[in-house]
């Protein structure tokens, strides 16, 4: 009876994956947000973890136009990205962050007058997976479906900051991937050749007691 006891309690760890995809988008000077729907943990088994994880891509363009009245030569050094944040709940709760900057770019020497048009400075991350807090997981479970937030902002920075400069952003873009992912236990089932052999067993314990109980002559 203890292998019987063993089979039944034999239990796995299962995962559940679910993504979703912004493709790479004009970026608003505003900002944006958008969601994305994903099910809610309806399975059977006990939950032991759910984790996301956010990869971002940002391409950006700046072009800069000298606007001052000192006609002195002035390097500036720009740095483009974006700032993502994930959330979840109507009182939004954060669950990753990324911040992801294009490569650093440092302008020729600028003078009254003049524009200079930055290259593309496109950049990546990732935040690996992030693990959800327990106390907010009533937001993943039972029926349906929720809500992911994720929202997305421009990061410029421009140095130095001396007032003599206008700027405008003909590329701005950004690109989000998302993983949501439910790791659970279960009853394992036994494959078919294990139940053979276990109904075999079965039945040779069942011909021993019938041998062990049969009167003797």
């Amino acid at each position: 009876m203890a292998a019987v006891t063993l089979l039944a309690a034999a239990a796995q760890a299962t995962t559940i994956t679910q993504t979703a995809t912004y493709p790479l988008t004009a970026l608003p000077a505003t900002g944006t947000t958008t969601s994305f729907t994903f099910n809610r943990f309806n399975v059977a088994g006990t939950l032991t973890a759910i984790t996301v994880k956010l990869d971002g891509q940002s391409d950006a363009q700046a072009t800069l136009n000298r606007t001052g009245s000192a006609n002195d030569a002035r390097v500036y050094t720009i740095i483009l990205g974006t700032d993502f944040t994930l959330s979840v709940g109507a009182v939004p709760t954060t669950l990753a962050t990324l911040d992801v900057d294009g490569p650093t770019n440092t302008s020729p020497s600028m003078r009254r007058a003049d524009i200079y048009t930055t290259p593309v400075l496109s950049g990546t991350g990732t935040t690996g997976d992030v693990t959800v807090p327990t106390g907010i997981w009533s937001e993943f479970l039972g029926p349906g479906t929720l809500s992911l937030s994720l929202n997305m902002v421009r990061e410029t920075s421009i140095t130095p900051s001396d007032g003599q400069l206008t700027n405008t952003f003909p590329t701005y873009a950004a690109y989000s991937f998302i993983t949501l992912v439910y790791t659970y236990t279960g009853v394992s089932v036994p494959e078919p050749g294990t139940l053979a052999l276990f109904g075999s067993a079965l039945v040779g314990l069942g011909a021993l007691r019938r041998r062990r109980t049969a009167p003797r002559a």
